[in-house]
């Protein structure tokens, strides 16, 4: 259990220099820092009665504050991604008849360009700052001290419940199923809901089901690492997609809600006119993935309330 522990902090440690230094070369390393955050998250939660109750609480605020840390610098780094691929994907498909267009035709597409190029000049601007502050939390504590503190954290590592210590195949067992339930109730709860009048409430609902999947991953990730419990091989293909399908939900959910915020803040009418057009493609897409996710959970050929 104490190799398993281990493998998810210096996963963690690995990500910081890199993070660090070269997050403006590829935005990967932000990602893969808040992943590892995560799985880290998860690991100590599945050890927490082998472990201090103080050294616990330590690594899971350092843990949440590195990933809390590079949540800005990460929505950026996804919004200029998906601004990139949207004008190259522009580029490609009128190329070819760009000739052909009209004179009102051509000045309406260079409009266009440079209000998404101012747009994209801000969000580099704030992805500016949210590395500054990133680097900040980073730097608050020394390597070797990290290194040190990992060292103490594995040797502090012994049986604290109560009753006889469980095997491994138990531990992973009892809160894989734990977490599964969660998934379930979560699942329930999104499936079963009426949409309020600002068509917020079922979105809030499909996150928290997004967010009770992923903890489950990361359990199951530790799990198999340790030839511990898995579910049936069909749940894990459920459980696969449906990640799949709320990860997209949420990117179109998430990318509607910034632009709606720096709309709000921003002064000039062409570029609010730009936001407005975007929020409200962002907020269509949405909604098309969220009743096709529903529809497609209703007829979920796997019945996890059973398990």
């Amino acid at each position: 259990m104490g190799r398993l522990l281990l493998m998810r902090l210096q996963a963690v440690f690995r990500y910081l220099p890199l993070v660090e230094r070269f997050s403006g070369w590829d935005t990967e390393f932000v990602h893969q820092l808040r992943v590892q955050c995560r799985r880290g998250e998860a690991a100590l939660a599945l050890f927490r009665n082998w472990l201090p109750e103080t050294q616990y609480e330590r690594w899971r605020n350092r843990l949440r504050d590195y990933r809390r840390a590079a949540t800005q610098a990460r929505e950026m780094d996804v919004m200029l991604e998906r601004l990139k691929h949207a004008a190259q994907k522009r580029k490609k498909g009128s190329s070819g008849d760009f000739h052909r267009q009209s004179q009102k035709e051509k000045s309406v597409r260079r409009d266009l360009t440079r209000e998404e190029a101012a747009f994209c000049e801000q969000l580099r601007y704030i992805r500016f700052k949210a590395q500054k502050r990133l680097v900040r939390v980073i730097r608050s504590v020394d390597p070797h001290l990290y290194q040190k503190q990992v060292a103490s954290l594995l040797k502090s590592m012994r049986w604290r419940g109560d009753g006889v210590e469980p095997t491994w195949a138990k531990i992973s067992e009892i809160q894989g199923l734990a977490m599964l339930r969660k998934l379930v109730s979560a699942a329930k709860r999104a499936s079963s809901s009426d949409r309020d009048a600002q068509g917020n409430r079922i979105y809030r609902r499909l996150h928290r089901m997004r967010i009770a999947g992923k903890k489950l991953r990361y359990v199951l990730d530790i799990s198999k690492r340790g030839d511990g419990w898995m579910p049936e091989p069909r749940v894990q293909k459920v459980l696969t997609t449906m990640q799949a399908k709320l990860g997209a939900i949420n990117d179109h959910v998430s990318a509607a809600g910034l632009v709606s915020r720096l709309r709000r803040k921003s002064k000039c009418a062409r570029l609010i006119e730009y936001l407005t057009n975007m929020q409200h493609i962002e907020e269509q897409c949405a909604e098309r993935l969220m009743q096709a996710f529903i529809r497609w959970w209703k007829r979920v050929p796997v019945d996890l309330t059973s398990i």
